[in-house]
């Protein structure tokens, strides 16, 4: 029997590389890279950690800015089409890998931090109501149609065992309702300013 293969946490890089536009660094991603995006988006990364990600929906120009709570000043690299924040949080290292429909973040941690816990600042004075469902938040329009969301989150421990993080969301109103959002009032934040916890419980760093 052969031994089970860990599973690569990080997929394919698919931006080529960042141009500085305006303060940010935009992904540069070919054609073939965003044929077949369902939802297009557009990414800007700031230039240190600490500063906010902004994240467009191509389709309806919604959008949402989130910065990760106690991230340093460290500077972005970028390596192979990932940007790099390189000991940005508490020394762990963050990760953005771009694709045409938004980022995906990743954390490595190589101890286990003092508190398994995230903590993004998401400005979401631009969205119409907030949706919390299945562990996936999503960001509403005035009629009620998901155009951003944050996928369910997740661990890969040291032996590349993956399981569920938990998503939450503190200091905004939501809906929690497992109905589809279309067809009946949106909820709005009735904030500007979000918090949005990750948490999780990893067996090996």
């Amino acid at each position: 029997m052969l031994p089970r293969q860990p599973r690569p946490a990080l997929g394919e890089a698919v931006a080529s590389g960042f141009e500085l536009q305006g303060g940010f660094l935009r992904p540069v991603i070919a054609a073939d890279g965003r044929r077949g995006a369902a939802r297009p988006a557009t990414v800007a990364l700031p230039v240190h950690a600490g500063g906010p990600v902004r994240l467009e929906d191509d389709t309806s120009h919604l959008s949402v800015s989130f910065a990760l709570r106690g991230a340093s000043d460290a500077a972005i690299t970028t390596a192979g089409g990932i940007a790099i924040y390189a000991g940005a949080l508490a020394g762990a290292d963050v990760l953005h890998r771009v694709h045409a429909e938004g980022t995906e973040d990743y954390i490595v941690f190589e101890q286990r931090p003092a508190r398994e816990e995230i903590v993004y600042d998401v400005d979401v004075s631009r969205v119409a109501g907030l949706r919390l469902v299945s562990n996936t938040l999503e960001f509403l329009d005035e009629g009620g149609a998901p155009r951003l969301r944050v996928a369910p989150p997740y661990v890969m421990d040291a032996s590349g065992a993956r399981s569920e993080a938990v998503l939450a969301l503190d200091g905004c109103a939501f809906d929690a309702s497992p109905r589809a959002p279309w067809g009946r009032p949106v909820t709005q934040p009735a904030a500007s300013r979000c918090a949005v916890r990750v948490t999780w419980k990893a067996a090996a760093y």
